[in-house]
């Protein structure tokens, strides 16, 4: 099982750095399918077929082009590597530049393993998908959960951000099915 969970994740609006917790009850979110240019950063945890991975993250969305930064040790600064993509083109046509070998395979382990043109609307608490299923909690305004494209996304807590209801805490376990087979 693919598991990767996005820890202490702090969004922000392109050219607006600041957020605010849930204030007034009667606060009525704006749709985030409307963001048109967005970024979140945090840290990203990958239990994959590379074994456990950690790495700070950078993802900036703006007008259908995405761009997954990526730095190894430490939150802040250059990025080692990054991965750029257009909304439905898939990873096929994602570019990797990196600074150092052991950059690029980090960056790809992370292209590899994670799902990123669904990623623009898992980070903003959106199906990517017609076919996804969402679970909301009762009188809850957002997405606790999200059965996608073959992923499950947990959302744990929700900040406001401007008028966005957005994820702080995101877990994604890709859901492998497994048939038992007995040959008698």
């Amino acid at each position: 099982m693919k598991l990767f969970k996005i820890g202490a994740l702090g969004a922000m609006m392109a050219l607006q750095g600041c957020s605010t917790m849930m204030g007034a009850p009667d606060f009525v979110p704006a749709d985030p399918e409307g963001m048109s240019e967005w970024q979140v950063e945090g840290s990203v945890k990958v239990d994959g077929k590379n074994g456990k991975q950690k790495a700070f993250i950078a993802y900036r969305q703006i007008n259908g082009e995405y761009e997954l930064q990526v730095r190894q040790d430490k939150p802040v600064g250059e990025p080692q590597a990054v991965v750029k993509g257009k909304e439905g083109e898939g990873a096929a046509a994602e570019v990797v530049t990196a600074k150092n070998p052991e950059a690029e395979r980090l960056a790809k382990s992370l292209q590899a393993t994670l799902p990123l043109n669904n990623m623009a609307y898992w980070l903003r608490g959106l199906p990517a998908t017609e076919n996804a299923e969402v679970e909301k909690e009762k009188d809850e305004q957002a997405a606790s959960a999200i059965q996608d494209d073959g992923w499950k996304i947990s959302y744990d807590d929700f900040m406001q951000v401007n008028r966005y209801l957005l994820p702080e805490e995101i877990e994604a376990a890709h859901i492998v099915s497994r048939m038992a087979e007995r040959w008698h």
